[in-house]
């Protein structure tokens, strides 16, 4: 928790709340333990090349990013447990590494990758490397101040140049902590609380040496010393030798001794905006020689403390920010030089409290600026004025008093000059009352110009057409007055309350080109000619042709001929009507308050906003809103209609209820839209294991970071190095390829997707320093967000490959269905001509010969046997071939039965019963119809071999499948004469054929009285 103007200390170990005087420009903030710091006692603070403040403190170091604070202590001790270090010093070289002094030696850490080295320096192992100062002197060294008043220096190769020790040795105590500056000259002064000072060449050599001033209430020479970083220290000189002194420490009084211990605490600095900073003992000054102003700080302390330095160390930050550190913690200190010149302001001592209520403003030809308030007392009670002319240039303000036509003093009662219109030497303005002034400004005369009818209210808004017609409104009509008649026509009502145009309430005039006229209204917004009609109407009913998502309408600004912001009671409007729409801008997008009462454009794109509570600077193209309130040196937070003017040199001028705020926006600060955020760090919800996993920032590197598709709730935490009032910096961001537009953080300087598809992406982000100007330069985060495997091209086309592949393996499986169906057709095709169309063709040619009766009857019997056994014949093959096509004998045991069975029928009429011996074959197994086909009728083949030429004795059949191998073998005896054997032939071609069908082969072992026939093939 952080309070500004509120300091909690502890005194005698009692928390006391102590609040600070709220000063304009100047913010002060403190932070202790209780804000997250890992101890109270601050020793050192230095800034890292990306923008990071590293603290030292007396309980380890802390990183600071404008939000929180990091403890880093683990990065020197590689303990995760976080144990106590007391981290004495800190400071950056010019590489970016950060030098750190603790109790135990140095250590040099590179800030972006947190790797820490370890410097050896070189000690004997009894010493102690206790580390309570280092800086960077003039030639690029290293200088170290070790515990015992030791000093080391090394050159940029860590060679050391020098060793020296103080010539009095210091008491160990933390109190009494050396202090070692480098002037000018390039020598070094040593200076300790109770011991004196002295001074060494650049080499180490002594020079000399001071003893401390006898009398520290009496005047003393102070020798000054300012570092290359601007600070400034000082320090008595008492009497001078030349020689190094051994002397007794000095006891003195506790009072004296809080005294002298400014020996290590500097003594001013310089900023970066030319501003002198004091420091004292018990309070800061600031000298701001622009302003000639001067703001004195208080340190809260009471020296209960006696031993206490009040600022341990002083350091100014990029953006221009002062960090003194203390015992107590840490000082956050920044002024802010204002851009506004008030007039007419009354010193509030709350802001609720008023001065003098501005409104009507107008600009002459001589560039003076005439003011109208409510009427004030400048010079006494009996001396009202409602109207003042204010020089910018000498920034003199007088008020005009005002004389009746008939050289009376008026009396403006209580109504100021409202709406004022200068032309030549007159100015017009409405009184808030029933009549419309003319003032002479050189005569001081004024003329009224009453209403005929005073039941319509009071004058507000006015519109100078030209000298015989001048606009002016009520809150219940807009009239025409033509101040050269005198008569009942000089005052003319053109559009009154409850009209068929639902006209109420006008609240002013504004040009809008083309001779034409904007009248803003509590009804709408009305486009009006000269002669007073109506040409287009803009209000939330349906008659309207842009509906208005808000009404009672303060202020128009038209930037363009078709892009108007309106200024209302409920926020900014911005209507396009070329594109026939409104946006509309509130509270929640920015603003202030959503009673806009004023708008003015500048030279630089921005358009500022007067509203009910502060000012404030929009920048349309970005969508974003800067805020000016009474902390920056505005009079008053609350601002009035009809007062708001640009001055033909620039300037802008807001009144309020306060007085008058002028500034010429060329002023504000931009210093800091250098500033590029930085990636503090990140986080999502890792899908893959149902966990939220954050990652540092500085691992981020030139890689893109990358999550999987299953990763969600993407959270980003962005900073600026800009460190005056961090809770308003500002972020705008883009993804490419997600967002359209430049995106607003709001107050938040998170940024969060909760869902990416697949994809690559850019994030671009821009800072504003406390919302102010945007910065130049983005940062860029390559995301990729993975696409699902299954999502991939690959993957996708790998399916598409594989999907294709099973509709053609489908497609091939059909076809070879197909081609087996129409081979096997083929096959019996085949086999019936092969098996029977020589039997049938027989039988046919024996019929005929029968039936020409060219047989006797006993040659007739013979052949009408031999018909009887030829068709017995073709009825046998044309089981076979049925058999071997038919699906239920696809089992081997079918084929081995059907074989049995062909063997014993083809055998028994030679009365050999067959030798069938079987082994190896599976018998349930399932054949291959082919298989199963070409094996039975190479096997019948091979048995009518036998029965037709061999005349056998026996017959061996023998099946085996075994050892990867199927081989059947026929084997017979033969007992015929030689000349009928037949062991060729288109039997035993069709054999081979058969066998080479079925990937086998067929052999022929012929004896002397033996035949075998034997066929082999891979197992079946």
């Amino acid at each position: 928790m952080k309070y500004t103007y509120v300091i909690l200390l502890i005194f005698l170990n009692v928390w006391t709340r102590v609040t600070l005087a709220q000063t304009p420009g100047l913010t002060v903030e403190f932070y202790s333990a209780e804000h997250g710091l890992p101890h109270k006692y601050v020793h050192d603070i230095t800034q890292d090349d990306q923008g990071y403040m590293w603290i030292a403190t007396h309980n380890g170091l802390a990183r600071y990013d404008g939000y929180t604070f990091t403890d880093f202590t683990y990065r020197i001790t590689g303990d995760a447990q976080l144990k106590g270090l007391s981290i004495y010093c800190v400071e950056k070289d010019k590489s970016g590494n950060i030098w750190i002094g603790y109790k135990g030696g140095l250590a040099v850490m590179n800030p972006e990758t947190g790797t820490v080295v370890h410097k050896d320096l070189g000690l004997p192992e009894d010493t102690q490397e206790l580390v309570y100062q280092l800086f960077f002197d003039d030639m690029d060294r290293v200088v170290l101040v070790l515990g015992k008043g030791i000093v080391l220096c090394y050159d940029a190769n860590w060679i050391l140049q020098f060793t020296y020790q103080f010539s009095i040795r210091a008491p160990d105590y933390e109190t009494n902590l050396p202090l070692v500056t480098q002037d000018s000259d390039h020598s070094f002064w040593l200076s300790t609380y109770y011991n004196g000072i002295d001074h060494i060449d650049p080499h180490g050599k002594f020079i000399e040496h001071f003893r401390p001033p006898e009398d520290r209430h009496t005047p003393a020479t102070l020798y000054k010393i300012t570092t290359a970083d601007h600070i400034g220290y000082q320090f008595p000189l008492g009497k001078r030798h030349a020689d190094i002194m051994q002397h007794k420490n000095a006891a003195l009084h506790p009072f004296v001794k809080l005294i002298s211990s400014s020996y290590r605490c500097p003594s001013s600095v310089f900023d970066l905006n030319g501003n002198s900073w004091e420091i004292g003992l018990d309070s800061i000054t600031m000298h701001d020689p622009v302003t000639s102003r001067t703001i004195t700080f208080s340190l809260p302390y009471t020296r209960e403390y006696q031993l206490d330095v009040p600022t341990q160390s002083i350091f100014l930050s990029r953006d221009n920010t002062l960090w003194a550190t203390n015992r107590k913690g840490l000082f956050k200190i920044n002024y802010k030089r204002s851009i506004f010149t008030n007039y007419l302001h009354r010193d509030q001592q709350l802001p609720s409290d008023q001065g003098i209520s501005m409104r009507g403003l107008a600009e002459d030809a001589e560039g003076i600026i005439w003011a109208g308030a409510y009427p004030f007392y400048p010079e006494g009670p009996n001396q009202p004025c409602n109207l003042i002319r204010i020089n910018p240039r000498t920034n003199e303000t007088k008020p005009f008093y005002l004389t009746n036509e008939d050289g009376t003093a008026f009396i403006p009662g209580a109504a100021p000059q409202y709406k004022m219109i200068i032309k030549g030497q007159e100015l017009w303005a409405t009184s808030g009352t029933n009549y419309i002034s003319r003032i002479d400004m050189q005569t001081r005369k004024l003329v009224k110009y009453s209403m005929s009818d005073p039941d319509l209210g009071i004058t507000t808004g006015m519109y100078y057409v030209n000298d015989s017609t001048i606009f002016f409104s009520t809150p219940k009509a807009i009239a025409r007055l033509n101040p050269e008649r005198s008569d009942s026509a000089q005052t003319t009502f053109i559009l009154k309350s409850g009209s068929k145009e639902n006209f109420e309430g006008v609240n002013n005039f504004f040009d809008a080109g083309d001779d034409l006229i904007w009248v803003a209204a509590n009804t709408g917004l009305f486009l009006i000619d000269h002669a007073g009609r109506i040409i287009k109407t803009y209000s939330d009913t349906r008659n309207s042709k842009i509906m208005l998502p808000a009404l009672d309408i303060n202020y128009v600004y038209p930037e363009e001929a078709d892009k108007t912001w309106l200024g209302t009671r409920h926020g900014l409007i911005l209507l396009d009507t070329l594109h026939q729409h409104c946006r509309l801008f509130t509270t929640k997008d920015g603003l202030p308050n959503n009673n806009i009462v004023g708008i003015l454009p500048d030279e630089f794109g921005y358009l500022w906003l007067s509203t009910d509570n502060g000012l404030c600077r929009f920048h349309p193209a970005e969508n974003s809103f800067m805020s000016y309130y009474v902390q920056d040196e505005l009079p008053h937070n609350e601002f009035n209609r009809m007062a708001s003017l640009k001055a033909s040199d620039g300037r802008l001028y807001f009144g309020g209820l306060n007085g008058l705020t002028a500034f010429h926006p060329g002023d504000v600060d931009t210093s800091l839209n250098h500033l590029q955020p930085i990636l503090i760090s990140y986080s999502m919800f890792r899908g893959e294991k149902d966990s939220i996993y954050t990652y540092d920032g500085s691992l981020v590197n030139q890689n893109p970071v990358v999550f999987t598709h299953k990763d969600q709730l993407f959270n980003f935490r962005f900073m600026l190095p800009a460190y005056r009032e961090p809770e308003k910096n500002r972020f705008l961001y883009k993804l490419q390829g997600w967002d359209k537009e430049w995106q607003n953080s709001g107050q938040s300087n998170v940024i969060s997707f909760s869902y990416l598809p697949p994809g690559n992406y850019t994030l671009l982000v821009k800072g504003a320093a406390s919302g102010d100007t945007w910065s130049h330069h983005e940062y860029r985060l390559q995301i990729m967000v993975l696409q699902a495997w299954y999502k991939t091209w690959w993957s996708i086309t790998l399916a598409a490959l594989a999907l294709g592949g099973i509709f053609y393996a489908m497609y091939r499986y059909r076809l070879n269905q197909v081609l087996h169906v129409q081979q096997i057709r083929n096959k019996i095709s085949a086999d019936l001509h092969d098996e029977l169309g020589s039997v049938l063709t027989q039988i046919a040619l024996q019929s005929d010969m029968v039936s020409r009766n060219i047989y006797s009857e006993e040659e007739k019997q013979h052949e009408l046997q031999n018909i009887r056994n030829t068709s017995r014949e073709a009825i046998l093959a044309m089981s076979d071939i049925v058999w071997s096509v038919s699906a239920g004998h696809d089992k081997t045991s079918n084929l081995i039965d059907r074989m049995k069975d062909h063997a014993d029928l083809m055998l028994q009429p030679l009365d050999i019963i067959p030798d069938f011996k079987v082994t190896g074959l599976r018998e349930e197994r399932v054949m291959d119809q082919q298989l199963r086909q070409e094996l039975f009728l190479i096997f019948k083949e091979a048995i009518h071999n036998i029965v037709k030429h061999s005349n056998p004795t026996y017959v061996e059949i023998e099946m085996s499948n075994e050892k990867g191998m199927f081989e059947l073998k026929v084997k017979n005896d033969i007992n015929t004469p030689r000349e009928r054997r037949v062991i060729g032939g288109h039997g035993l071609k069709n054999m081979k054929r058969r066998a080479a069908s079925i990937d086998g082969s067929l052999e022929i072992e012929s004896g002397e009285n033996s035949y075998t026939v034997i066929l082999r093939r891979k197992e079946v």
